[in-house]
């Protein structure tokens, strides 16, 4: 049961980091251009909290299975099971 809640907060953070994949390059470049060495780590545990928090609201709120059936509605597999089902 243990391995099944740290791979419940994997799936978290990455569905988080996924969402959020392009806010990375901000965070890199306020790290390495306008920050102190300690104020890039606290800005990189914010954006890491960030990524669980949008995960944890994606896949809870229903947002995951909604993407699901939008991404079904365009594969071609799925169109011709629907009609043979």
């Amino acid at each position: 049961m243990k391995g099944y809640r740290v791979l419940l907060w994997k799936r978290y953070f990455d569905q988080g980091y996924g969402l959020s994949s392009y806010l990375k390059y901000i965070v890199a470049y306020f790290g390495l251009k306008l920050l102190t060495p300690s104020q890039t780590i606290y800005l990189v545990a914010g954006y890491i909290i960030f990524c669980f928090a949008l995960g944890y609201v994606w896949l809870n709120s229903g947002l995951f299975e909604t993407e699901t059936e939008i991404t079904n509605k365009f594969n071609p597999f799925v169109k011709e099971m629907r009609e043979k089902i």
